[in-house]
């Protein structure tokens, strides 16, 4: 797969940042239709991501390079890719993070480049920036001083729904990988991984998941 290493200079001006909403950007490279997808993925992602991948039919690899975003919209590009039977590839300089690397799992063949990053951490549905966790903390310290004891019932309830919302996406996450033919090892380093962190596999750990299944 050396061929993909000088393609990125090709594209290396898209990589050096992620753009705010995912982005499909379709090249033609040696003959092969390869789509770029760029970004954070939103809603409605996979709605586009259909059209497109009928519209450029058939699409030889897709590369990405995203922070992550929707849990659904990847699991759904993932299962499109699957069915497609579409090779993808985190290309150098690029990296493949949280929600990212479901979509990833979809590819029939799946490479990482020594110079691009495959990043996991835990699911949250609330976030876990700094800007949400004070958000939370505001709207739940109105709610307390507002409604008092009702208000603390009402946050245990929520927290409570929380836990269940959370064990019902980790099964979710579980059927999807094994779905994808990949090892359910991969997901005890997202669960041990704060939702506010990135822990990027190495090489050995990707082929022990088999996350990657193709040499260059």
């Amino acid at each position: 797969m050396n061929i993909y290493f000088k393609m990125i200079l090709l594209i290396v001006c898209l990589l050096n940042s992620v753009a705010n909403a995912l982005e499909f950007k379709p090249f033609i490279y040696q003959n092969r239709q390869i789509l770029l997808l760029i970004g954070e993925f939103v809603q409605n992602d996979f709605t586009q991501f259909y059209n497109i991948s009928q519209k450029l039919y058939p699409i030889h690899e897709i590369w990405l390079h995203s922070p992550g975003g929707s849990l659904q919209e990847s699991l759904q590009i993932g299962r499109r890719i699957r069915e497609l039977r579409i090779t993808t590839i985190v290309p150098s300089n690029a990296e493949c993070d949280s929600a990212c690397t479901f979509a990833f799992l979809g590819g029939v063949q799946r490479y990482v480049s020594p110079q691009g990053a495959f990043g996991v951490h835990m699911f949250s549905n609330l976030g876990c920036s700094e800007k949400n966790v004070d958000l939370l903390t505001y709207n739940m310290t109105r709610w307390i001083n507002a409604k008092k004891v009702e208000g603390v019932r009402d946050i245990a309830k929520a927290l409570i729904q929380e836990q269940q919302a959370s064990a019902q996406i980790a099964k979710i996450q579980t059927d999807y990988v094994l779905e994808m033919g990949v090892s359910v090892n991969l997901l005890n380093r997202n669960y041990a991984t704060s939702c506010n962190e990135i822990d990027y596999l190495k090489w050995d750990e990707l082929v022990n998941y088999h996350v990657v299944n193709a040499t260059p």
